[in-house]
């Protein structure tokens, strides 16, 4: 259950067939246990989840390639990491998905849906529910957008392509707002886009889920922050005064867990607001799902190419504090891929997001993890 391409297969269940009854009868304490692929970076299955091959530019760099023997080249990377999610109790796959252009012929086209729908199925063969990312009219690493017109569109637009993705087959369509990360869209027509957005997917039997991204330094004028009502709430949190169909996902990045120090970080000095709001959520029993980063792909800990399992020992700390704080959130893990030790984080957030046990420590936690390599796994741990 470690490493997604070398899977290790302990001698008690090498003899099991079928895939259905592999967590019957277990319980956890986090009904939504997800994983979500951050494929706006190059990782290992960017281009399949993306229904594009890959092939080998002039600089030897990898490029996106219609190429249907390409494409499929792919599928078998993609279910090991099925099986790998399983293996690990997860119950909930999540990826973005990518444009070149809304007008670039291959977008929409019915040659992509029918890939994605093939990728969707596999997921749902093992069991597993599928989300899609795809912002509003959030502009970031050639993000699929819902609303692709820079002036925001209309929501005949944003249906037709709502309608796209259930077509996948998928269960949850998951969204950004805001025009960036770091800039805001109109307070009252997010709202009411939210609200329009839930119920039409409601409509459809699937649900909406809002990422509440970590940055600072732009709230909602008007809507009262319901930690301190004397000023405006951020407007991440905007999702509070939307529907409460919707469900929230709070953000976190780099190591650092909900209770440490930052250093600045997007302009924060600690995540106490986030794990805040966590708190008023789960007592007004609002859906939400906990989405911190375990690994931070881009110009932090990819420059320095070793293992500290930092990231491992923030993620069993916050689900110990949010199985007191917030013990109804949901968990949705964001990965990098599997490079440096990136995997390992990666299984023991898993594991901590299955057991959220108040007496676990990192040291237990990975001699757990590791039980199924024997004796090689206690020297490991």
């Amino acid at each position: 259950p470690l490493h997604i391409v070398t899977p290790v297969i302990p001698q008690w269940c090498q003899n099991i067939t079928g895939r259905a009854p592999a967590l019957a009868g277990m319980s956890s304490a986090s009904a939504i246990r997800g994983t979500h692929i951050h494929t706006q970076h190059p990782l290992e299955l960017a281009f399949v989840l993306n229904g594009v091959g890959r092939s080998v530019g002039l600089d030897g760099r990898g490029m996106p390639s219609e190429d249907e023997s390409a494409w499929a080249a792919g599928l078998p990377m993609w279910t090991l990491y099925l099986q790998w999610l399983v293996a690990n109790k997860q119950n909930l796959v999540e990826w973005a998905l990518l444009e070149w252009g809304p007008a670039d012929g291959f977008s929409m086209s019915s040659m992509r849906r029918r890939r994605l729908q093939e990728v969707v199925a596999r997921a749902h063969e093992w069991g597993l529910k599928v989300a899609i990312d795809a912002p509003v009219n959030l502009q970031q690493q050639h993000a699929w957008r819902l609303q692709p017109e820079r002036s925001g569109g209309s929501w005949s637009t944003m249906s037709e392509r709502l309608d796209w993705l259930c077509d996948l087959g998928v269960d949850e369509v998951s969204t950004e707002i805001g025009s960036t990360e770091f800039t805001h869209t109109d307070p009252q027509q997010t709202i009411a886009l939210l609200n329009t957005t839930v119920a039409y997917l409601a409509a459809k039997g699937k649900r909406l889920v809002v990422k509440n991204h970590v940055s600072t330094k732009q709230v909602a004028k008007g809507y009262p922050s319901p930690l301190d009502p004397n000023r405006d709430v951020n407007f991440n949190y905007i999702t509070y005064y939307a529907d409460p169909r919707v469900v929230s996902a709070p953000h976190t990045v780099q190591m650092y867990s909900l209770s440490d120090p930052l250093a600045g970080s997007y302009g924060r000095t600690n995540y106490s607001d986030i794990l805040a709001m966590m708190r008023v959520l789960d007592k007004e029993e609002r859906p939400q799902v906990f989405f911190p980063e375990t690994s931070y792909w881009v110009d932090f800990d990819n420059s320095v190419p070793i293992f500290l399992p930092l990231y491992a020992s923030a993620r069993l700390r916050d689900l110990q504090v949010l199985a007191r704080d917030a013990p109804r959130a949901g968990h949705l893990n964001f990965e990098s891929g599997w490079a440096f030790g990136y995997w390992v984080n990666n299984a023991a957030q898993a594991l901590a997001a299955w057991t959220r046990d108040a007496s676990m420590t990192p040291a237990t936690l990975f001699t757990e993890l590791l039980a199924p390599l024997g004796s090689e796994g206690e020297e490991l741990a």
